[in-house]
C-alpha cells in the first residue's frame, strides 16, 4: 500500500516563504553577530538586510501576514540548537543528565549567552542600568557554571577512589599482632 499526501501550491508556498525567513534571519543575525563581534563581514550587513525584506515581502504575499514575533524570535534564538536537543531528550537521559550536571552545563551555557547579550545591547544603547542587571545575571552564570563544574570534579573523584573491600581485610594486609 502506498500512501500518497499531497499539499496544494498554496501550502507548498508557504512553507517555503516560512523556510525562507528563517534562513534569510538566521543569516544576518549571524554576520550581524559576528561583525558586533570584529569578525564577519560588514560589507554584507546592508545585502543581508534587503534579503530579510525580500524574505518577509514573500512571507506576506503566501501567508496574507508578516512573520509574527515568535516566528522571528525563533529564528535567531541563539540557545535553539541546545533547547530542542534537550527536549529531544528520553526521561531516563534527561533525568541522568540533570542529576549528573550535564544538563545544568548547558543550562547554565544558555544562560550565559542571554545574558552576554543583553549585555552588549544594553551597553550600545547605553542603557547602564540594563548593562548592570544583565551584567549581574552573567555573573550568576558564571558562579552556577562553577558550581556545576565543582560539583562534577568531586563526583568523577569520588568514584575514581579505591573502595573498601567489606568484611575488613584485604589479602594484601599485613596480619594483625
Amino acid at each position: 500500500m502506498k500512501l500518497v499526501i499531497e499539499n496544494s501550491e498554496k501550502d507548498l508556498a508557504r512553507n517555503a516563504a516560512s523556510e525562507e525567513v528563517e534562513k534569510t534571519l538566521r543569516e544576518f543575525a549571524i554576520n550581524f553577530l559576528r561583525v558586533v563581534a570584529g569578525g564577519g563581514r560588514p560589507y554584507e550587513i546592508y545585502g543581508d538586510m534587503v534579503g530579510c525584506i525580500e524574505a518577509a515581502q514573500a512571507y506576506q504575499k503566501a501567508h496574507g501576514l508578516l512573520p509574527s514575533s515568535w516566528d522571528i524570535s525563533n529564528a535567531i534564538d541563539g540557545n535553539r540548537a541546545d533547547r530542542e536537543r534537550m527536549e529531544s531528550w528520553s526521561q531516563k537521559d534527561r533525568e541522568r543528565w540533570w542529576a549528573d550536571g550535564y544538563a545544568s552545563t548547558i543550562d547554565t551555557h544558555m544562560d550565559i549567552r542571554q545574558a552576554s547579550l543583553r549585555i552588549i545591547a544594553a551597553q550600545m544603547a547605553g542603557q547602564k542600568t540594563i548593562q548592570r542587571n544583565a551584567e549581574n545575571l552573567f555573573d550568576k552564570g558564571l558562579r552556577r557554571l562553577d558550581d556545576v563544574r565543582e560539583e562534577r570534579r568531586r563526583e568523577r573523584a569520588e568514584a575514581a577512589k579505591p573502595q573498601r573491600r567489606k568484611g575488613g581485610k584485604s589479602k594484601w594486609s599485613a596480619p594483625r599482632l
